[in-house]
């Protein structure tokens, strides 16, 4: 019993409440975020050439199942030591006006590097999540008055035509996965199995966060599903999809439209794009990357973070220092 209270299923569900912890004038301490992200990023990139050479010449038989060992599931789990546990969230390479040049360009380099595991390991979801994160990066600071349009022009040109030539080069080598699986619908058939499994009440109220459905793919009794808003309806329904994607959705809007600084737009950004990632993915964890998502919920419903523009941002949080 003590195993399932201690496991990502459980956790998840509880994070929310570290908000209560919150008052009004709570202030986030955003120098503990980028201190921890500098540390677990320098591990990354000691841990990553080892990780990306075993991915490179890790023993994947496509013919296996997907548990097996060689298997695809196996491939993507191990091949790369873990290391995409250690990545930074994406709110943090939105702050380059905030953190000094030289670790906004060591988390960038990090995410760069997620992004090459996950085209290699061929993860469609996400790369695709990936990409709009930097586009949305791009258009953030591209509508901001105090950043050269040109200059972001030309980088977003230049990402784009170095994209494409990666693309082109890759598609018999690094690429070939991806290529290979394209939009090859792996999913329809476990969806069908949630589907069968669940009755009305379930679909209204859930089955508990340790609930469970048949899939007849895998023959076997499942506690997750890929599907982000599914696995949230097993849990606890529609009922709770709708006031998950509700916080979310408000928060988002919120921080995005009624806010005066890039430091808020972005933790907005991140909410909303949770909401997208529930089809890809998206189901939550117990991971640092959630731990931040509610730590926005917090700021973009706070109305002295909504008050504050940049300038006041980095007097006020000291991210340089």
């Amino acid at each position: 019993m003590m195993s399932i209270y201690t496991s990502y299923y459980f956790f998840p569900s509880i994070m929310p409440f570290m908000l209560l912890l919150f008052s009004r004038r709570t202030c986030v301490d955003m120098r503990y975020f980028v201190r921890l992200m500098t540390l677990l990023s320098l591990i990354y990139v000691i841990i990553y050439p080892f990780a990306f050479y075993n991915m490179l010449n890790y023993q994947y038989d496509q013919t296996a199942a997907w548990g097996d060992e060689g298997g695809y599931g196996d491939f993507i789990n191990n091949s790369n030591y873990h290391i995409p546990l250690l990545a930074v969230p994406a709110i943090l390479y939105y702050f380059r006006r905030y953190i000094p040049n030289k670790l906004w360009w060591l988390f960038f380099a990090v995410s760069i590097g997620e992004l090459l595991i996950g085209l290699y390991t061929a993860r469609r979801g996400r790369t695709v999540t990936f990409l709009l994160y930097y586009v949305l990066c791009f258009l953030l600071y591209y509508f901001n008055k105090n950043t050269s349009k040109i200059q972001m022009l030309i980088a977003g040109v230049l990402v784009l035509y170095l994209g494409y030539l990666i693309v082109m080069g890759s598609s018999g080598g690094f690429l070939s996965l991806l290529i290979e699986r394209g939009v090859a619908d792996s999913r329809t058939e476990v969806e069908n199995s949630f589907y069968a499994s669940m009755d009305v009440r379930s679909w209204i109220w859930g089955r508990g966060w340790f609930g469970q459905y048949y899939d007849y793919i895998f023959k076997d009794y499942r506690s997750s599903i890929e599907t982000g808003y599914l696995a949230l309806i097993l849990r606890g329904g529609i009922i709770y999809l709708i006031l998950y994607v509700f916080i979310f959705l408000y928060s988002g809007i919120r921080g995005l439209f009624f806010s005066n600084s890039v430091f808020v737009k972005a933790f907005a950004i991140m909410l909303l794009m949770n909401i997208f990632e529930l089809y890809p993915w998206g189901w939550p964890l117990f991971n640092f990357k959630f731990f931040v998502m509610w730590i926005g919920v917090y700021i973009c419903n706070n109305p002295f973070y909504l008050s504050l523009n940049d300038k006041k941002v980095k007097t006020i949080f000291a991210i340089n220092n």
